[in-house]
């Protein structure tokens, strides 16, 4: 086979291989379907830290986007995530404060070294709103410090935000603390949401401590 037939049929296998990773502009990719395993806080803990459990629920969360592939090839590959994650939340029993704990599966493409969040397209404001469901809206968002915890035998950061948002249909100023880990195969984030002003840190602490998974 001449030099110039060989690079032909390279090139018609590149083509081919480009067209069966093609974004999802070209094609409609396999959707990849992972499930969590839940986050909780013990009832020990929750009760200690003068909360209540809410309940924990299924919560379903779809992604879909362009990996961009390089290497000796370089290509865009179309995914679609449907992912089964789940939402654990706990309100103090004597004031508004709530601790939500948002857990979503990552997802591997096959043949691809990537790791996709389900989540990792939400904004900030979307995260919070989608770990509990005492404040809707949260808004303008601004970080106030950074605390340190060991979370799931993991050292992590806490950012902490004052803010805004809805609570009973008035709107609300609120500070936000967020801290997310990677656990397993699973990515967990725990979010608290306070009124402003509402001295509660210490037993919040224990809560994001606590965390069992």
């Amino acid at each position: 086979m001449t030099h110039t037939r060989v690079g032909l049929v390279l090139l018609l296998a590149l083509v081919v291989l480009a067209g069966c990773n093609a974004g999802p502009g070209d094609r409609t990719p396999e959707p990849i379907e992972v499930s969590a395993s839940e986050a909780t806080v013990p009832a020990e803990s929750v009760s200690g830290a003068g909360f209540s459990a809410d309940g924990v629920e299924k919560v379903g969360v779809d992604r879909s986007g362009t990996l961009s592939i390089s290497g000796d090839v370089e290509m865009d590959l179309g995914y679609q995530v449907r992912a089964t994650g789940w939402r654990a939340t706990y309100r103090a029993s004597d004031s508004e404060t709530v601790f939500g704990l948002y857990t979503v599966p990552m997802a591997e493409p096959e043949r691809v070294d990537a790791r996709i969040d389900p989540l990792g397209d939400r904004s900030l404001s979307e995260v919070v709103a989608g770990a509990q469901t005492t404040y809707g809206d949260p808004g303008d968002l601004e970080p106030v410090q950074n605390r340190s915890v060991t979370m799931l035998e993991t050292e992590t950061t806490i950012q902490q935000f004052a803010g805004t948002a809805t609570r009973d249909g008035e709107t609300v100023e609120v500070t936000v603390y967020v801290a997310t880990v990677d656990h397993d195969s699973d990515r967990i984030r725990a979010v608290a949401v306070a009124p402003r002003g509402a001295d509660d840190w210490d037993r919040l602490q224990g809560l994001f401590e606590s965390v069992t998974h």
